[in-house]
């Protein structure tokens, strides 16, 4: 486990969790890179530190609720969104790549002969 400095500083950090339930229950999360210092190689869900930008007060015009929570929670919600971007961007380039072998694999003349034996 990581030993932790006792006078390391605390940073603000938020994470999110997206679920979907169709066409079956998953978990979005993400495997950290190995050479981190912190957790390497875990899988997380998709988070990370705040940043300043995360705290702009323009974000009022960009989303709902702003006034309902004070300005570190406003900062650390719009951090946990900025963090999961790249992550589903990650899961939904898959999802077109996998639709695309199959799609090929569908085509391919040899693979539709095995289905059409197997299926007669």
């Amino acid at each position: 486990m990581t030993e932790i400095a006792p006078d390391a500083d605390i940073k603000p950090a938020a994470t999110i969790l997206l679920l979907r339930d169709d066409p079956a229950f998953e978990v979005l999360m993400v495997k950290r890179h190995h050479q981190i210092d912190f957790a390497s190689g875990a899988l997380v869900f998709p988070g990370g530190k705040s940043h300043a930008g995360d705290h702009d007060p323009a974000w009022a015009d960009h989303t709902l609720g702003h006034a309902d929570f004070d300005a570190e929670q406003r900062g650390l919600r719009i951090a946990a969104i900025r963090e999961v971007v790249p992550a589903a961007a990650l899961v939904d380039r898959l999802a077109r790549e996998y639709a695309q072998a199959a799609q090929a694999l569908a085509m391919d003349p040899q693979i539709r002969e095995t289905r059409q034996e197997t299926t007669s």
